[in-house]
């Protein structure tokens, strides 16, 4: 009987398939394979999902094999063949929805965080003109022009420790009124 599946009814085929018999399940595959295939793609127009839907069905019947009862098998695998592509549908829907989301979340924190640095950078530049002017021109010097406390000594005519001194007071300004900030900003978010 094997040798001539393809003159063999489709019940017929299926009954070897609950036996197990994989030459049974190539035929109903090849005899169907095609025929979903233009089915799917001329409903959704998507090779991928029309691909993949017949895959996952034909895997799910030689796995499911012994327990499915089928009587007719063409009627079975369109329709199994629907469920399923539109499951992956969902799945691919969800995706791109999800993406989306993320994306807008992404954004939305973006514009957040450069909110925040702006903030910052302008409490900071308040906390530096409060600065007396050696002090605050020692601190540019060493943080925004990058030379090292011996350069800044020796630009300046004063002594090194004088410069280690100065952004010593300077930092402790900017550690404490930032840190009231925070404080500040925290128990502001905490009374909403």
């Amino acid at each position: 009987m094997e040798k001539n599946l393809d003159t063999t009814s489709d019940e017929q085929l299926w009954a070897l398939v609950k036996e197990s018999n994989r030459l049974a399940f190539n035929e109903l595959f090849n005899r169907y394979w095609k025929k979903l295939y233009s089915f799917t793609y001329g409903t959704f127009r998507n090779h991928e999902l029309s691909e993949d839907a017949i895959q996952e069905v034909f895997t799910s019947l030689w796995d499911k094999r012994g327990d499915l009862e089928i009587r007719n098998v063409k009627a079975y695998l369109y329709q199994a063949v629907r469920f399923q592509l539109a499951a992956n549908i969902r799945k691919v829907q969800f995706s791109e929805l999800h993406i989306a989301t993320i994306d807008k979340i992404r954004y939305v924190m973006d514009v957040e965080e450069k909110i925040n640095y702006e903030e910052l950078h302008q409490k900071l530049q308040q906390i530096l003109d409060e600065l007396p002017d050696r002090c605050r021109e020692i601190f540019y010097m060493s943080r925004f022009q990058h030379f090292s406390n011996q350069e800044i000594a020796d630009k300046l005519n004063i002594s090194k420790r004088t410069v280690e001194n100065q952004l010593s007071r300077a930092l402790q300004k900017i550690s404490t009124s930032i840190e009231t900030t925070f404080i500040c900003f925290l128990l502001f978010f905490q009374l909403l």
